[in-house]
């Protein structure tokens, strides 16, 4: 179990439910779904891939429940940001309402805790929030103020889909986690939209998809013009280029088979050719996320919300 992490947005993960299934883009590349078929991830057991057999273990697809790991969080008595299901979603249709109940009882009581909910499944967790909340409190309920509640937004699609059901789900701290960025996202207002906290970085790991830099950029203006917390995680395996450099220093030597693209702020799309940055391209090297690192413009934004005293 994550006791630490090296999640810059949390200080801990905790996994009482671990598999998951893909519902869009962002899932392409699931880091969860490659941890797991190298046995890593807190899973517990070693995955094969999803064309192997079984052979005794089980695939990423298949959603687990670990009742032994609800009182983790009891047990740790120094107050942590706790990540909840960072290899799975809490509210995949697999997980029974029973269990998303136990979940949130242990919660609930480890107030010294704040609980980070993130879900690409926003109507499910949209429709489940009431029901558990009514069983764990009765009629009379209200969200406990340590337990927040994010929807991931990778594109404007997913933005315009999974903001809304967020907005309309009770909770004191509400987040969308950026990442991995696949594409420009505009609110109208942040405030407007009752979101309290935006998590943005690029995506890692083989065949990564670069983020235009702009992308970023945009969603940190939109932060700081409606005074929302901006949080930029990393550039993942793709940098930009320093204006006036051909190529930035590969990471180890080590490059993907494209290592230079030119990536289209509108519609995500490389391209060999060189043009012009006021085409909208911007030029990007593969150097891996550690060497990509994550300055934008020069300087970190690592930012938190506000936390509530429960």
């Amino acid at each position: 179990m994550g006791a630490k992490t090296g999640i810059t947005w949390t200080d801990s993960t905790w996994n009482p439910v671990t598999g998951c299934t893909p519902v869009s883009a962002g899932c392409d590349n699931c880091y969860a779904a490659r941890y797991a078929k190298r046995g890593m991830g807190d899973f517990g057991i070693k995955y094969l891939p999803l064309t192997g057999e079984e052979l005794g273990t089980r695939k990423f697809s298949e959603i687990r429940l670990h009742p032994d790991r609800l009182e983790i969080p009891l047990r740790w008595r120094k107050p942590r940001r706790i990540f909840v299901c960072s290899m799975g979603d809490p509210f995949h249709e697999g997980v029974p309402t029973d269990f998303q109940e136990l979940v949130f009882r242990t919660m609930i009581s480890a107030s010294q805790h704040a609980f980070q909910v993130l879900t690409k499944r926003a109507f499910a967790m949209q429709a489940a929030i009431p029901v558990i909340m009514h069983r764990i409190c009765g009629p009379h309920w209200a969200m406990p103020t340590n337990i927040w509640l994010g929807v991931t937004a990778e594109n404007q699609a997913a933005w315009n889909e999974r903001v809304p059901l967020l907005q309309q789900t009770p909770a004191a701290i509400r987040f969308v986690s950026c990442e991995p960025l696949l594409g420009p996202i505009y609110s109208r207002d942040l405030r407007t939209q009752s979101v309290d906290w935006v998590i943005c970085g690029g995506e890692s790991g083989p065949n990564a998809r670069p983020m235009h830099p702009d992308w970023a950029r945009s969603l940190r203006d939109q932060c700081v013009a409606a005074r929302v917390p901006f949080h930029f995680k990393q550039w993942g395996e793709w940098a930009p280029v320093p204006n006036g450099e051909e190529s930035a220093t590969p990471h180890n030597g080590y490059v993907r088979p494209y290592p230079e693209a030119k990536y289209d702020y509108d519609n995500g799309y490389c391209k060999s050719a060189r043009t012009l940055e006021a085409e909208g391209f911007a030029n990007m090297q593969c150097i891996g996320k550690h060497a990509a690192g994550r300055l934008i413009d020069g300087r970190e934004w690592l930012e938190f919300p506000k936390e509530i005293p429960a």
